[in-house]
């Protein structure tokens, strides 16, 4: 299940869960216009438990979604970056990162290994080594992505327990937001740039 796939079933569990709380405020106010007493508090304590029933329902079905969505991506992550390399690559890998890599090896390198994820994988490990970094996703950012759409999507879970508008809205545009920046970064070609920010943290050290 991709992130996408995700997102939109959850989105219909937030939509259900907005109309259980506008539903609930439209019969409460009908019930303080049309019934008085006991009565009127009898029927406000139905349609508040039958609106609590239903919130309850949308959140762990919503629970389900995620942890199964997210635990079939991971495996799929797990899957395409930790295959087999033959002994040949992983002996060049070896010399790699024993050598003193340059931006420009370093690039040719990814060149040579774009369309193996599990050498890349390994690439990405050196390749931070020497104050440098591949942009576009590699196994790193995959996992640094997965742990963001966990907690986005946890939070949009929780929130549908609530009916809360503003929150639910909150929460599942934080987590489209995610989702759309994934797909933009994982689409991007990749490429071995300077890490700018170990160089200066490097630099302020050695003064």
């Amino acid at each position: 299940m991709t992130y996408r796939q995700i997102l939109n079933k959850l989105e219909k569990k937030a939509n259900s869960s907005l109309k259980v709380s506008s539903d609930l405020k439209e019969a409460i106010e009908y019930n303080a216009k049309n019934y008085i007493g006991d009565f009127w508090k009898s029927e406000n304590e139905r349609v508040d438990k039958k609106a609590k029933g239903q919130l309850k329902s949308n959140g762990e079905e919503g629970q389900r979604i995620l942890d199964d969505g997210l635990s079939a991506f991971q495996e799929h992550i797990d899957v395409k970056y930790f295959n087999d390399i033959t002994s040949q690559v992983a002996g060049e890998l070896d010399q790699i990162e024993k050598s003193d890599l340059s931006i420009d090896d370093a690039k040719a390198y990814l060149k040579k290994f774009k369309d193996n994820p599990s050498a890349l994988r390994r690439l990405d490990e050196i390749v931070k080594k020497n104050d440098m970094k591949i942009e576009g996703i590699t196994y790193s950012q995959e996992v640094d992505y997965l742990k963001a759409v966990k907690n986005l999507g946890q939070s949009l879970v929780d929130s549908l327990y609530t009916g809360d508008l503003s929150r639910i809205r909150i929460s599942l545009s934080l987590l489209e937001s995610k989702v759309n920046n994934y797909e933009e970064y994982a689409n991007r070609d990749k490429e071995v740039v300077e890490d700018s920010f170990k160089l200066a943290t490097r630099k302020m050290n050695s003064l």
